[in-house]
């Protein structure tokens, strides 16, 4: 069930048709291009848990190691993400061989297991509660003086130079529960943002 990008160099491309037919509407395939060209990639962070037939993807749950700021401290957690399966092969077992899979290999790994998700009682069986979200923001002006803020152009190789500076020394915004530098993450969500928004 699981599976390695490395030992098997076609199975990036198995997985990304596979999300763009589940997920039609996320362009995830430009996105991984995208986050690609910025140096770093889905593929580097993320372990497949994946069921394939004749040489195509049917089926796939991904974990990738994100580290956090918890209560003062720093703890490491395995993050479910990219749930699929093909519409031609739902309701066979698959999504619950591939979730099964990827608990049995991090139950020892991690003190904890996270995903976000709009459809939270397809995890429910699996031990997953759900925990409520607060978004917090601020406002900034900017007068776009010298000193002051701007939007970094990621095509722009020096503002690549920046971004990939600031995501290495960032600290946790909170030191109640914030992210650690996790740099595919991060860049994989603002590519997508700027893509949908």
């Amino acid at each position: 069930m699981q599976q390695s990008f490395v030992e098997n160099p076609t199975l990036s491309q198995q997985l990304f048709e596979l999300l763009d037919v589940v997920f039609p509407d996320l362009g995830l395939s430009q996105i991984a291009h995208s986050v690609r060209a910025l140096g770093t990639s889905w593929e580097a962070v993320s372990t497949p848990f994946m069921c394939l037939e004749n040489g195509k993807a049917i089926a796939h749950v991904g974990v990738l190691e994100l580290p956090l700021w918890i209560a003062g401290k720093p703890v490491t957690v395995g993050a479910i993400h990219g749930v699929c399966v093909h519409p031609d092969y739902r309701r066979r077992g698959y999504y619950r061989q591939c979730m099964t899979a990827a608990l049995k290999y991090y139950r020892d790994r991690y003190q904890t297991l996270i995903l976000t998700t709009g459809q939270p009682a397809l995890y429910e069986p699996f031990g997953f509660r759900v925990m409520p979200e607060h978004a917090f923001t601020a406002s900034c002006n900017s007068r776009s003086t010298h000193n002051g803020f701007r939007v970094l152009n990621l095509q722009a190789a020096n503002d690549q130079q920046i971004l990939h500076r600031l995501l290495q020394d960032r600290r946790p915004v909170s030191q109640i529960l914030g992210v650690l530098p996790e740099e595919t993450v991060f860049l994989f969500n603002e590519i997508y943002i700027g893509l949908t928004h």
